[in-house]
């Protein structure tokens, strides 16, 4: 479920956050997220699968480590995603 701030009419953007992060990993997180739109945020919060959320910032024209900080995965993680064609079906 998206939550909406009925103040600011932002929608807000939630992802797990590890522990164990440094104040440098955390600012560049919320630099990143500043830059995403409602409709963008929205999208995001609709999949749970990490490789979606990935092709989707790239899609959008985000760099890898845009999308990295965005998502707190590895610049490696997001460049293999990026890299690894998707998997046709075989039925």
């Amino acid at each position: 479920m998206t939550k909406v701030n009925k103040k600011t009419k932002d929608v807000e953007f939630i992802i797990d956050t590890p522990s164990g992060l440094s104040e440098k990993q955390i600012a560049n997180h919320v630099r990143d997220v500043k830059l995403l739109t409602n409709k963008q945020k929205v999208s995001l919060n609709s999949t749970s699968v990490v490789s979606h959320r990935i092709r989707y910032l790239l899609s959008e024209s985000y760099t890898r480590s845009q999308v990295s900080n965005i998502l707190f995965k590895r610049y490696q993680h997001v460049r293999n995603v990026e890299i690894t064609p998707i998997k046709k079906s075989t039925k």
